[in-house]
């Protein structure tokens, strides 16, 4: 595995030119780890907790990959169709295709179907999305908020949420934070009236609570990162689509990527050679 490793290093790390208004970033790609297929197959994504990346896909198979050592583990969530799943001190939570919650959950919540397809685990309490409502279970909480209108959502670290949304019809996308029960605080960024994106993702956060962004633009897909003075820091042009949540940070700062192969995936670590922002 090693010298294959060492194969693909070569073969693969290169340097990305990224254009930032009159600016250019240079990022260098490293590959780290090449997926088992058993996993790519209905790949989820992956989650990041300190130095170690968990990937799973939809039949509840995990890998957890070590940053440091390059050593990884396998298992498994039995008997279970896994539609997301986040990480809760290190280790995950999910939620089923049947609507329900498992894994390192709060005992206090209602054991019930949740309308949604995205789980978001907050200091607060865990957000679900996806459907009709965004639902917030508070830690410790014996009943749900529900708030319409927020689909796009993802907890910050103070206990508000990032939300893209469009505020108005025929309206410019604006990013957002609201508390956890969906009062706006304060609109962030808002994108030129041209932004009309398809694939639109939001997440993970970056060091200091920066919001990713991405969505196809003109057939391309595009990355940004937002921080919370309301200033676009960078934006570039992102992998081919291999699965959802094929974006994260490592404790670095540099941004974590799942990218697609001719015979599989594998994780990779894009660093910025230049100053962000």
């Amino acid at each position: 595995m090693k010298k294959s490793l060492k194969k693909l290093l070569l073969l693969f790390c290169l340097l990305l030119i990224a254009d930032v208004g009159s600016a250019q970033i240079d990022i260098e790609r490293e590959i780290l780890f090449k997926l088992p297929a058993e996993l790519t197959y209905g790949l989820l994504g992956m989650r990041v907790a300190t130095d170690k990346v968990v990937m799973m896909n939809n039949l509840g198979r995990m890998v957890s990959y070590d940053l440091n050592t390059g050593e990884s583990f396998s298992g498994r969530i039995k008997r279970q169709r896994v539609v997301d799943f986040d990480l809760v001190l290190g280790q995950p939570l999910y939620l089923n295709e049947e609507g329900m919650l498992g894994g390192q959950i709060q005992p206090e919540w209602p054991k019930i179907q949740y309308l949604a397809c995205r789980v978001e685990a907050g200091k607060n309490g865990l957000y679900l999305s996806g459907g009709e409502k965004m639902i917030f279970l508070g830690n410790n909480a014996t009943q749900t908020v529900e708030v319409n209108g927020l689909n796009f959502v993802l907890p910050v670290s103070e206990g508000f949420l990032w939300s893209v949304g469009l505020p108005k019809i025929n309206s410019a996308w604006v990013v957002s934070l609201f508390d956890s029960y969906g009062n706006l605080m304060k609109e962030i960024y808002r994108f030129s009236p041209e932004f009309d994106p398809v694939g639109l993702e939001i997440g993970p956060l970056g060091e200091e609570d920066e919001v990713l962004v991405s969505s196809y633009e003109d057939n391309q897909r595009k990355v940004a990162l937002i921080g919370k003075n309301g200033h676009m820091l960078w934006k570039v042009n992102g992998p081919e689509k291999f699965c959802n949540r094929d974006l994260a940070f490592d404790p670095e700062g540099n941004l974590l990527v799942i990218e697609k192969t001719s015979d599989g995936a594998v994780l990779s670590r894009w660093k910025f050679a230049a100053p962000q922002g």
